[in-house]
């Protein structure tokens, strides 16, 4: 299987410094790294990763997710 994630794919990550899990949709332009979050409400990060190639500590693609909605649904 290809671990590498692809742009447009969906990732489980963890930002270095952190102990959650991340769950992100993520989109590459040029030398950047865009993850956009999975819901509403989450945080949005961008960075280069040539210039920052530790911020992230490891990311794969997310093959199946199943999203849990609460009682007024999701969007």
């Amino acid at each position: 299987a290809d671990e590498r994630v692809k742009d447009g794919d969906f990732a489980v990550l963890r930002m270095r410094g952190s102990e959650s899990l991340l769950l992100r949709r993520v989109f590459l332009e040029n030398e950047c790294v865009h993850l956009e979050p999975f819901r509403d409400g989450g945080k949005k990060v961008v960075w280069n990763y040539r210039v920052e190639r530790g911020r992230v500590e490891w990311m794969f693609p997310a093959l199946w997710v199943k999203a849990v909605c609460p009682r007024g649904g999701c969007r």
